[in-house]
C-alpha cells in the first residue's frame, strides 16, 4: 500500500502531528478542471466488464482511473469531474469526495448514456476556466501541464491530443494512374496521428454542446471546424494506450512495470 500520511514529532520523538503526503509533494492547486468520462459500457471488453465500470479494470494494483487521477495531481490539477452511469456506485465508493487521493471529486450523473461530449454540459456550472477532456479508458503518463500550456499558449478553441500510430498492411500495395501501375510496395508500414481522447476545452465551446442529447467529442470538433474555431493538434510523445480491446488492456499490463519504474507516481 501507498504511504499516505506523514508522521510529525516534537523533540522528544513524541507524535504530534500527521500530515498527508500530498501537502508535502504535490503542486500548488491549478484553477483548469479534469473531466473524466468514465460512463460508458465498455461492450468491447465483454467478460472484464460485467462486474465493474472499464475504467475501474486494474492497471498494476490500482484502477486506470486512479491512474488517471494520479497523473493529473501530480501537475496540480486536483479539481476532477468524474461524468458516471454505468455502475456509477463502484467508481463513487472507491473515490468517494477525493480527499484520500489528494484531489476534489464531484460526480457528473448521466440518467442516460450522452456519449464523449454531452456529459460535459451536464458540468457547465463547474467550467468557468480552460478545462481537460479525458475518456475513462485511456492511459498516459502524459505531462498534462505541458499540453495545458500549449492550448492556451496558441489561442485554441480545443486542443486534441494526438498519438503517431503505426500499422502494417498485411499486403501488396498498388499506385495506379488509371489502369497503370506506377508502383508496388510490399507490405508497407503506414504512419497516421490518431485522436488519444485527450483533450483541452476553451468553456465557451459547452455552449455547442445540445443540452441532454448523446453527442460525440468528435462532434463537438466537427461543429468548432465549422465554425472556423481555432483547433489545434498537440502530439502525444509519452505513454498513451487506449483500453478498449482486450489485447490492448493485456498490453498495457505488461508495459506497466517499466512504465512504473521510470515514472513514479505520488
Amino acid at each position: 500500500k501507498a504511504v499516505r500520511q506523514l508522521p510529525v514529532v516534537d523533540g522528544q520523538g513524541i507524535l504530534v502531528d500527521l500530515i498527508s503526503i500530498n501537502e508535502v509533494l504535490v503542486p500548488e492547486g491549478k484553477d483548469n478542471p479534469v473531466v473524466i468520462m468514465a460512463g460508458g459500457l465498455g461492450t468491447r471488453l465483454k467478460t472484464l466488464t460485467k462486474e465493474i465500470p472499464k475504467p475501474m479494470l486494474r492497471v498494476g494494483e490500482d484502477p486506470i482511473l486512479q491512474h488517471t487521477i494520479n497523473n493529473f495531481r501530480q501537475y496540480g490539477f486536483n479539481k476532477i469531474l468524474i461524468t458516471v452511469n454505468y455502475k456509477a456506485e463502484i467508481i463513487e465508493n472507491y473515490f468517494q469526495d477525493g480527499y484520500a487521493y489528494g484531489v476534489n471529486i464531484k460526480y457528473i450523473k448521466e440518467k442516460k448514456r450522452l456519449g464523449t461530449a454531452g456529459g460535459i454540459h451536464l458540468a457547465k456550472e463547474y467550467l468557468k476556466e480552460p478545462f481537460f477532456v479525458i475518456n475513462g479508458d485511456v492511459f498516459t503518463n502524459l505531462n498534462v501541464e505541458n499540453m495545458m500550456n500549449f492550448h492556451l499558449a496558441n489561442d485554441n478553441a480545443i486542443t486534441v491530443g494526438t498519438k503517431n500510430y503505426a500499422f502494417q498492411v498485411p499486403y501488396g500495395v498498388l499506385e495506379v494512374d488509371g489502369e497503370r501501375v506506377k508502383r508496388l510496395q510490399e507490405k508497407p508500414e503506414i504512419n497516421c496521428l490518431i485522436n488519444s481522447g485527450v483533450y483541452c476545452l476553451q468553456p465557451e465551446m459547452i455552449d455547442l454542446i445540445p443540452e441532454n442529447r448523446y453527442f460525440e467529442i468528435t462532434d463537438l470538433i466537427n461543429t468548432c471546424l465549422a465554425k472556423e474555431y481555432q483547433v489545434g493538434n498537440y502530439e502525444i510523445k509519452d505513454y498513451w494506450m487506449d483500453i478498449g480491446r482486450q489485447e490492448d488492456y493485456h498490453q498495457l499490463n505488461n508495459d506497466y512495470p517499466e512504465i512504473a519504474a521510470a515514472k513514479e507516481y505520488y
